[in-house]
């Protein structure tokens, strides 16, 4: 497997040890909504408040729940688009974009990661996690990710992501634009940059935050950088 792939199969392993860390760190709690959505089928109400899509956000991520992220995503970025207050606006897409990560389910790779010796992973075995985040980068999970590009979106302090946050996003968007029959050992930034010049440009951007907000002293940043030229 040439540099490339084993810098992104690296980065995102060495993710999962910082994204283990928070998780345990967190306090899984519910309430009387959440306990309503805990069902086979999720609906989620249009029109939920922006305390009540923060929490079922927070608690999306900190159980790993990529089934209620997913419907919340999906009805977040309608409500989203129908709303005009500006505050109101702001807290809904930050909620939106933080169960945009859990939904991608990078989560799932980062687990299947978490106490893998990387120098066995098999072109194959990196294939297969290319195609789990792909599958997960749908058109709401892209679109959510889009409202904390920092250039033309939410700040840092506004969206309330952190560098971890902000890498693994800026890995579903980059991934999402690998073409076809392309594999992790073929692909370089010119290719992707070709396929998707806008989603390739937020991937960048979201990178961007990632080592700003690490100081820009992060080895794992600085790897997932150099492998996609961003």
């Amino acid at each position: 497997m040439r540099r490339s792939a084993v810098i992104i199969v690296s980065a995102i392993a060495v993710t999962a040890l910082a994204i283990s860390c928070l998780s345990s760190c967190q306090q899984l709690f519910t309430t009387s909504l959440a306990t309503a959505l805990a069902r086979s089928t999720i609906t989620i109400p249009s029109n939920l408040s922006s305390s009540e899509a923060s929490e079922l956000a927070a608690q999306a991520k900190a159980n790993g729940d990529t089934k209620l992220a997913t419907a919340l995503v999906s009805s977040l970025v309608k409500e989203i688009a129908a709303t005009s207050d500006a505050g109101t606006k702001a807290s809904l897409e930050a909620a939106a974009a933080s169960s945009a990560i859990t939904a991608s389910g990078i989560g799932s790779v980062l687990k299947s990661l978490s106490s893998t010796d990387l120098t066995t992973i098999t072109p194959a075995t990196a294939q297969s996690l290319l195609a789990t985040i792909q599958a997960g980068a749908t058109t709401d999970v892209l679109t959510a990710l889009s409202y904390v590009d920092p250039t033309t979106g939410l700040s840092a302090a506004k969206s309330g992501l952190s560098s971890t946050d902000y890498l693994m996003a800026a890995v579903v968007v980059a991934a999402s634009i690998v073409p076809q029959g392309e594999t992790l050992s073929s692909v370089n930034p010119t290719t992707l940059a070709t396929a998707n010049p806008t989603q390739y440009a937020l991937a960048q951007d979201l990178y961007t935050q990632a080592s700003s907000l690490a100081g820009g002293s992060n080895s794992l940043i600085s790897s997932l950088g150099s492998s996609f030229s961003i």
